[in-house]
């Protein structure tokens, strides 16, 4: 009798996990994420993958291996120790996998508030040969509508990466900070306040829509 009522319970459990299971699915919303790398559900279908720039000493410049730089694949940005005038570089590639012609948009979501005052970001965008093309961005703040890089006419159905996205993320100097943001900075005389924050980029959303 016990015996058979441990089996019951045990194939009721399975039978609710299964349930709760199908619910899940059948909410989530249609977008792909790969942990922080959310692919929205936009009218084009795409792949995109992140990479840590490896850089020891943060200033900007890649470390070479064989006279090539390092990319170490991520899936999230998190940042901590941070100080002024270090540099954290990434590389993020992106593939239209639809069928149609696509414009691509690039955007940052959900950003910790510690360093954000402090940081600033641009990017440059390169194509599958390495060439610099149109879409990347200049220096500039967060500031809530953080674009990285817009890029049209870019093809379908490709089987290699087409789009690489290099970002770089800045803790800015003070004397730099009074420039780009007088209002914050203009009668601050250190950045004592920003030492040993963190920094966290909850989402990075890559939006593939086709081309009018």
């Amino acid at each position: 009798m016990k015996k058979r009522l441990v089996y019951s319970i045990i194939l009721f459990l399975f039978s609710l996990s299964v349930a709760v299971t199908a619910v899940a699915a059948w909410f989530t919303p249609s977008a792909q994420y790969i942990d922080n790398i959310i692919i929205t559900a936009g009218t084009v279908d795409a792949q995109a993958r992140l990479f840590m720039i490896e850089d020891f000493n943060k200033d900007g410049v890649p470390d070479l291996v064989d006279s090539k730089p390092v990319y170490t694949l991520i899936n999230s940005i998190d940042i901590d120790n941070m100080i002024p005038q270090n540099v954290y570089s990434y590389k993020l590639d992106v593939k239209n996998t639809g069928k149609a012609m696509a414009n691509l948009t690039v955007y940052f979501e959900d950003i910790e508030e510690g360093l954000r005052d402090v940081l600033t970001y641009r990017s440059v965008v390169k194509n599958s040969e390495g060439e610099t093309i149109a879409g990347g961005m200049d220096k500039r703040i967060f500031s809530g509508q953080d674009i990285f890089a817009q890029v049209n006419g870019i093809e379908g159905e490709a089987e290699e990466y087409q789009v690489s996205v290099y970002f770089y993320i800045e803790f800015e100097t003070l004397e730099n900070l009074k420039i780009l943001n007088p209002e914050v900075f203009g009668d601050k005389e250190n950045l004592d306040e920003y030492q040993n924050l963190s920094f966290n980029i909850g989402k990075i959303i890559v939006k593939m829509e086709q081309a009018l």
